[in-house]
């Protein structure tokens, strides 16, 4: 009997140790030493359990003891002193045993071991799963959560303890009751009931969060049923419908405010399929002189009666839609059952489903009839404008030869006499001086300063008449240049007066009639100014007004005859005052216009008089 049961012993699965009151070896089975093998020195009968454990340290067989081997050591011989319920060990190549040690009646010690390596992979498996099914459960913003028959909950995610604002703990292993405000818990009460029963059901409610702010909640409460067929509790499932709902009512805001404006618009609205087929039109599209739905239905555009345009045109537009490019603008006429055309603007861009697959066209269409009547009747106001500006030009070529043929007489015809006259008296005042009396004399002078003064005024006039008839020759100018060149005219008066000017920047223009503005300026300045002690004249650039200017000491003008400074003869002060023909600020005047510049003055009686002029600089005119 004896050897039975050793041989029985022998072949257990389990690994079988047993120790004598101090712990020494007294019996071993084979799987016991097969899994010792590498230790087998240390389990031979006589030696010390803690012998054991010790070589098994050293050789690795105990993975949760490296870095704290005495500590370990010393817990797992307090373990086996006073064996409680059996526990699980790891050794060495990932494998688990239950270890279940247990004191004899003689103070022997039995140790069973017990391979349970497969199911605690089969544990860490479904605990990885389970993890992964939270992370998934908890990641979705559906809130889900378990209840049992006595409506506590067994299970939240954490979309749902987000809803509530509380942790977890507060939710899980409590009641609904206790986790939901009274008012809310009586207003589901009945749909729990119902779900307790059998029975599926939807609800809808209101939730309100800590910051006032009000969630709409749509939820499902689903039975929980084993697989007797009886309900062990619930599922409910939640959804945060605020957002939805608020863009549908933005949506339908938006849909009525749109059917509102297309009311009234005078355009109309449609869309076509993928094929370019009309599928949609504005119902009121009739009344606006387009072509309805009833005829527009499953045809495209260059299907229906049309005029005005080309197949060349027709060609590139459904090149247009082909390639999904947003047209404007297509101009068509439509002929109408009396006779009219109806003339329309088409303008349009492709449709496009999340996918980015191209579905089709929509658009505007505006009634352009009108519009294109109006550029008809504009055109041909135009052409005849074409033929009445041919005609004015005819008849302004035909002025400009009679101005020119009115030049050459007062250049010639009415010079000579003029001349004549002149020369006549100045022959008279030398060969007959003697002779004559002292009135004669100044009747003599009278004679020859009013022939200068018609000569200078003929000489004022052809030049006037001649600026503008021929073509500015613009390059660079040096204003501070043209200025020391004008001053040179002017050598009396510039020794007797106090004359400055100021660095001013280059412009774009023809020199020759900028030195002419520049010598009529300060002419009048150094004229004007001659009276002053000492006379004083100033030019330069007015960077405020971007503008270049001559000032003077003189005796000014009054402002209120300021309108006729450029007129043509217009003089402000005698000329017995001051000689000149009244033509020189006239020419100023038309040169700086025709530099594309303006010119202005400032002056008051007895203080003094300041011109300024602009004309484009040399820097924008290059740019």
């Amino acid at each position: 009997m004896a050897e039975r049961l050793l041989a029985a012993f022998e072949h257990l699965r389990e690994s079988i140790v047993l120790t004598d009151p101090e712990d020494r070896f007294l019996l071993t089975n084979r799987a016991f030493r097969e899994l010792n093998r590498n230790v087998a020195h240390a389990i031979r009968p006589g030696l010390k359990f803690e012998d054991y454990m010790r070589a098994g340290i050293a050789a690795g067989n105990y993975p949760d003891a490296i870095g704290r081997e005495e500590e370990w050591l010393a817990a797992r011989l307090a373990e086996r002193r006073n064996p409680g319920k059996p526990v699980e060990r790891q050794r060495s190549g990932g494998r688990w045993f239950m270890i279940d040690d247990r004191r004899l009646p003689d103070g022997c010690t039995i140790r069973f071991g017990t391979e349970i390596t497969e199911r605690k992979r089969a544990e860490a498996s479904l605990n990885e799963r389970n993890r992964e099914l939270q992370l998934v459960i908890d990641s979705v913003p559906v809130m889900i959560t378990r209840l049992d028959r006595d409506e506590r909950f067994l299970f939240a995610n954490r979309a749902y303890t987000r809803l509530m604002e509380q942790p977890i703990e507060d939710i899980v292993g409590r009641r609904v009751a206790d986790v939901m405000p009274p008012g809310i818990y009586a207003q589901i009460k009945p749909a729990l009931d119902r779900a307790l029963s059998g029975d599926p059901v939807s609800i809808e409610r209101l939730q309100v969060r800590s910051n006032g702010e009000l969630v709409e909640v749509e939820g499902r409460y689903i039975p929980d049923v084993d697989i007797a067929g009886r309900v062990i509790g619930m599922f409910a499932v939640h959804r945060d419908v605020t957002a939805e709902r608020r863009a549908r009512e933005s949506l339908a805001k938006s849909e009525a405010r749109f059917r509102g404006l297309a009311a009234l618009s005078s355009d109309w609205f449609w869309e076509q399929d993928a094929q370019f087929r009309y599928i949609y039109i504005s119902e009121d599209a009739d009344a606006r002189g387009a072509i309805g739905m009833k005829l527009r239905a499953g045809k495209t555009r260059w299907e229906l009666p049309s005029t005005g345009v080309t197949e060349a045109q027709w060609a590139a537009h459904r090149a247009q839609l082909e390639a999904h490019q947003v047209f404007h603008d297509f101009e068509v006429g439509r002929p109408g059952p009396n006779g009219e055309t109806t003339w329309v603007s088409v303008s349009g861009e492709p449709i496009f489903d999340t996918q980015g697959n191209f579905t089709g066209y929509r658009g505007i269409t505006r009634n352009m009839t009108e519009a294109v009547r109006s550029r008809a009747r504009i055109e041909r106001m135009n052409a005849e404008l074409e033929e009445r500006v041919e005609t004015r030009t005819a008849e302004l070529r035909a002025a400009m030869k009679e101005l020119d043929a009115f030049t050459y007489s007062v250049s010639h015809d009415l010079r000579a006499p003029i001349g004549a006259v002149s020369g006549f008296a100045h022959l008279l005042r030398s060969a007959e001086a003697e002779r004559l009396s002292e009135d004669g004399q100044r009747l003599l002078g009278f004679i020859e300063h009013n022939a200068e003064r018609m000569t200078r005024l003929i000489e004022g006039l052809l030049r006037f008449s001649r600026l503008g008839r021929s073509e500015l020759r613009r390059s660079r100018v040096s204003m501070n240049g043209l200025v020391g060149e004008s001053l040179m005219d002017f050598v009396d008066e510039v020794a007797r007066a106090n004359i400055s000017a100021a660095a001013m920047p280059d412009c774009n223009g023809d020199p020759a009639l900028l030195s002419q503005v520049w010598s009529n300026l300060l002419g009048n300045a150094l004229k004007y100014s001659r009276g002053a002690n000492p006379p004083r004249v100033d030019a330069g650039w007015d960077v405020e007004r971007n503008a270049y200017y001559v000032r003077d000491n003189g005796i000014g003008f009054d402002m209120a005859y300021s309108g006729k400074l450029f007129g043509v003869f217009e003089r402000l002060h005698a000329e017995s005052e001051f000689e000149g023909s009244g033509i020189g600020l006239a020419i100023a005047e038309r040169i700086v216009r025709l530099h594309g510049g303006a010119i202005w003055a400032d002056a008051a009686p007895g203080h003094g008089a300041t011109f300024w002029f602009t004309v484009p600089s040399a820097e924008k005119w290059e740019n």
